[in-house]
């Protein structure tokens, strides 16, 4: 008997006080031909995906078991005839701040006898729902790249990543910043407790786990932005196509041809003066200098006596003021 024949002549196991062998293969059975004939999977080619799936799929990095998605957990409730219940608990927390806590019954629909439960929970104080990121349109420093130290874009807060300002793609200051309305993601937020509890509970129930693992993640619908840890994957990606164009990720010295010049390229400093891009620091530039001299216990009269008052610093003079701060960090210590 072929899988697709099985899968129609096969009837979900009634879930009796104990259930025989015969039904628990049955069940697992079901599950199977489910997921080969009923189920959508990601499609691939010569061993890379090009089509994602729709009831299931994989996380990079994350093993090979298929992540069961809120669309399959549905169709084997369907299967099962499950009928979800859902009691639902809410706290309330400073500024607005809101968690719930879902526990998730399932039943058969015609006996009404319970099967299993599950339970989820969601915050507004996720990161992803709590906090946005910014473009402050301040182009990352030269000298970050040779460090990757953050304070060097103005503090923890502050990532680097590749935009589009004035239609022109380059590396950018992003910050982190808190959404001022938590409020907005209420309902966002009860969905995605209600989709975890049903999926906790959809795998117990079928005894699933050794063939799905659960969809923790929250579907790209309801985000429009992306988490720190999204961000700072995307800052160390380094060359990336986008919209058609690829803007190169600055080089380290480490990378460079050994004389601190990448691909033989100059300095800003060693450039002629008629080259030097003389146009007064940014505030943006000038946090990141504070929040360097900060970091080595320096003040505005020491940067001030070497490079004259910080307002009237040029562009060209950016990497060489943030390398006499390290240098003199570095002979303090």
């Amino acid at each position: 008997m072929s899988e697709e024949n099985e899968l129609t002549t096969l009837s979900a196991p009634t879930f009796s006080m104990t259930m025989t062998v015969s039904e628990v293969l049955q069940a697992i059975r079901l599950v199977v031909s489910m997921m080969k004939n009923v189920l959508r999977g990601p499609k691939y080619e010569n061993g890379k995906e090009i089509e994602a799936g729709v009831h299931y799929g994989t996380i990079p990095g994350c093993g090979d078991k298929p992540v069961l998605y809120q669309a399959g957990a549905q169709k084997l409730g369907m299967l099962f005839n499950f009928a979800p219940r859902f009691d639902i608990k809410v706290e309330n927390f400073k500024a607005g701040h809101r968690e719930y806590d879902v526990r998730c019954l399932l039943t058969q629909r015609h006996t009404d006898r319970f099967i299993a439960e599950g339970v989820g929970s969601c915050s507004t104080l996720e990161s992803k729902y709590r906090f946005r990121w910014e473009n402050t349109k301040e182009k990352v420093p030269s000298a970050y790249w040779d460090t990757r130290d953050l304070a060097l874009l103005g503090g923890p807060t502050f990532v680097a990543r590749k935009a589009y300002v004035d239609q022109k793609q380059g590396w950018y200051i992003f910050q982190k910043i808190e959404h001022d309305n938590p409020a907005d993601y209420y309902n966002t937020c009860l969905k995605i407790a209600k989709k975890r509890a049903y999926l906790d509970a959809i795998l117990s129930a079928t005894a699933a786990s050794d063939i799905f693992a659960p969809d923790d993640e929250t579907p790209d619908e309801f985000m429009a932005g992306n988490t720190y840890e999204a961000a700072r994957e995307n800052q160390d990606r380094g060359e990336r196509a986008t919209q058609g164009r690829t803007v190169e990720q600055p080089r380290a010295r480490s990378e460079s041809n050994g004389n601190g010049h990448a691909n033989g390229a100059s300095h800003s400093n060693d450039k002629p003066a008629a080259e030097r891009n003389t146009a007064p620091i940014s505030d943006g530039n000038l946090r990141v200098i504070r929040a360097t001299m900060q970091r080595a216990a320096m003040n505005d009269r020491d940067l001030e006596a070497k490079f004259g008052p910080l307002d009237g610093l040029q562009q060209w003079q950016m990497q060489e003021v943030m390398a006499w701060i390290k240098e003199r960090a570095a002979a303090n210590e």
